[in-house]
């Protein structure tokens, strides 16, 4: 489906002249990608729109973008996929809100958990796309300063109640990216088992 729709989009400007013919490929896949996003993101505003968690969801949004753009991992083989994965993750988070009793204990298990994994699998690489050794540090370097941010911020806001829900939002995403991380690295041997 949103390899149709993003064919259309690419045929339409093509006939407006607003690409090329030979750049169809690439603006297929560019609009696929961004048909994908914003499927996601509406996804997301509807939930938090139905239950109310609108700071929860938006920062989810927000910590989930920048630190997988930093630290990689996990990727679906379709965008289906992807969808059905971000949906079950936010909905944890939303469940997670809504019924647990106490989330303290849970935030600081999530935050000792992302302390010790990020230093070790973040930057994780994409089969397809290898990093140089001084990109692959510099991404080191400010995933784990990130992600030590978001820790120490989740940790205050955990200990008082007006924030508790924001600190764990904080702590349960982060902890969600480097569980990425984590499946991320196990696909790639998988990957490079099957191919040597």
């Amino acid at each position: 489906m949103l390899k149709f729709l993003s064919h259309k989009m690419t045929c339409f400007f093509i006939r407006k002249n607003v690409i090329e013919q030979s750049e169809e490929e690439t603006y297929d896949y560019c609009f696929e990608i961004l048909l994908s996003t914003l499927m996601n993101l509406f996804s997301i505003i509807i939930i938090a729109v139905c239950t109310q968690t609108y700071l929860s969801s938006f920062l989810f949004i927000v910590i989930f973008m920048i630190m997988r753009s930093l630290s990689g991992g996990y990727h679906a083989d379709t965008h289906f996929r992807c969808f059905l994965i971000l949906l079950f993750v936010y909905s944890g988070l939303i469940l997670s809100i809504k019924f647990l009793p106490n989330v303290f204990f849970i935030s600081l298990i999530f935050n000792v958990f992302s302390l010790i994994l990020y230093p070790i699998l973040a930057p994780v690489e994409h089969y397809n796309n290898p990093m140089d050794k001084i990109k692959k540090r510099k991404l080191k370097v400010k995933s784990i300063l990130a992600s030590l941010i978001i820790i120490c911020a989740s940790s205050v806001m955990v200990f008082f109640t007006p924030t508790e829900i924001i600190g764990f939002t904080m702590a349960y995403t982060n902890f969600v990216v480097v569980i990425s991380c984590l499946f991320s690295v196990f696909k790639n041997k998988l990957l490079h088992n099957k191919a040597g």
